[in-house]
């Protein structure tokens, strides 16, 4: 407890052995060590789930730290709502399996949040590491909000009028920076379907217009071969890693419509009311055309399927804003996997 506040930590852990340790250890060198710590894991084969209980044993006297292995939504938005959801906690600190914790975080965040009781998000800077702890300056961490011209330190509304549109197409927060309350838990959860948790949390906060950022880096952000949720250092790596997403592309194909069709949703329930003319309006429709028309190419023959995709990509930029990678990964699936595997994978 800090401040009147408790402090949850929400941890995804899959195959996580390596670095596990090392990410537990630095949230207990806090100086504000947290009240609790809920650990899912995703069907771990290389003794994660033994590290995370021995963690737990050894900590019992100051933290108490919740494992999970019984989750029933796979994948990594699933496997971060599961952590959620067992968050007992006023404040929740969304947390990688890989990344290393510097000692103010819990400290300078919460502060932030104890500025306004309405605050849903407070998300900071981060530092990219490679296998070996090393900082990798040249890997700059992906975040629209880190364009902004800040003291070190300051805190900036990130305001719904500014950062909505681009909330709806792309993450502009990095996962491992963001922290929410407890009420937008209660109000985001379940993670639509097919969608990643940081996408979907970002989106619904910046749509409350209750985002506030802090220039500050708080977290060393680890890249390695290896990661679940994160970019390979290698080009061979990235290319291998690229074909076994595609071999196995099927639902995550539904992404966008999933996305387009419950952001409407949350934008209705919670009395946020966008004019058609507000460019956010328009490319939530965006989004959603845009995921049919792949949907509609991942449908097709192999050559028809290609054009249709090729020919999207080239000419609609908000598709390329999405992801270089989403076109890819679309692609070699379409030209790999048989139609009748495709059109199997869409309707599991």
């Amino acid at each position: 407890m800090y401040r009147g506040k408790s402090i949850g930590v929400a941890i995804a852990t899959y195959n996580g052995m390596n670095y596990l340790e090392e990410q537990l250890n630095s949230i207990m060198l806090q100086t504000v060590v947290p009240d609790e710590i809920v650990i899912s894991d995703d069907g771990s084969i290389d003794g994660t789930v033994d590290a995370a209980r021995r963690f737990a044993k050894a900590h019992q006297d100051v933290v108490n730290t919740i494992v999970l292995t019984d989750n029933p939504k796979h994948g990594i938005g699933g496997n971060f709502e599961w952590a959620i959801r067992h968050s007992t906690c006023d404040i929740i600190f969304i947390c990688g399996q890989d990344d290393v914790w510097l000692p103010e975080k819990v400290h300078h965040v919460v502060d932030v949040f104890m500025q306004s009781h309405s605050i849903e998000m407070v998300c900071h800077d981060l530092k990219c590491i490679d296998a070996d702890s090393k900082l990798l300056p040249q890997h700059p961490v992906n975040s629209a909000v880190k364009a902004l011209n800040l003291q070190e330190g300051e805190v900036l509304h990130v305001s719904r009028e500014k950062f909505l549109d681009a909330a709806v197409s792309s993450v502009i927060i990095s996962g491992p920076a963001a922290v929410i309350s407890r009420k937008l838990a209660d109000k985001c959860l379940p993670i639509p379907e097919f969608l990643p948790e940081d996408w979907w949390t970002q989106f619904c906060a910046v749509a409350d217009d209750e985002v506030y950022y802090l220039n500050e880096v708080l977290t060393l952000y680890r890249i390695h071969n290896s990661a679940t949720h994160s970019a390979s250092i290698g080009k061979m790596d990235k290319l291998k890693k690229r074909i076994r997403t595609a071999l196995n592309y099927h639902n995550g194909t539904y992404e966008l419509v999933s996305f387009s069709k419950a952001a409407r949703k949350y934008l209705d329930e919670n009395g946020v009311v966008l004019s058609e003319n507000e460019q956010a309006f328009r490319t939530i429709d965006r989004v959603n055309e845009i995921g049919n028309k792949v949907i509609e190419a991942v449908r097709s023959g192999r050559i028809a399927g290609a054009v249709k995709l090729t020919r999207l990509y080239r000419t609609d930029i908000r598709y390329r804003r999405i992801g270089r990678g989403n076109y890819y990964s679309q692609l070699i699936n379409i030209l790999l996997v048989s139609k009748r595997k495709r059109r199997k994978g869409l309707t599991q």
